[in-house]
């Protein structure tokens, strides 16, 4: 029960749902966040375009990256 009265209490705040990680006040940590949503949105909008340059790439026998070389230890 006191978990649920914490969580009621956590989401009341009008900064829930700011992430604390990001620098800056609440105003800006929101901006950030937004803008951070926002690209990942569009880089999921793309990702299909994406997948499928890569897979033509590869079936014509281009290198997307050079092989790494394994370290040996």
């Amino acid at each position: 029960m006191r978990y649920l009265t914490s969580a009621r209490e956590s989401a009341a705040n009008p900064d829930f749902s700011v992430p604390i990680d990001l620098p800056g006040g609440p105003e800006e940590r929101l901006a950030a966040f937004r803008r951070q949503v926002l690209a990942y949105g569009q880089l999921l909008t793309h990702w299909p375009a994406i997948v499928e340059a890569a897979r033509a790439m590869k079936d014509k026998g281009d290198m997307l990256a050079r092989p790494i070389q394994a370290y040996a230890a």
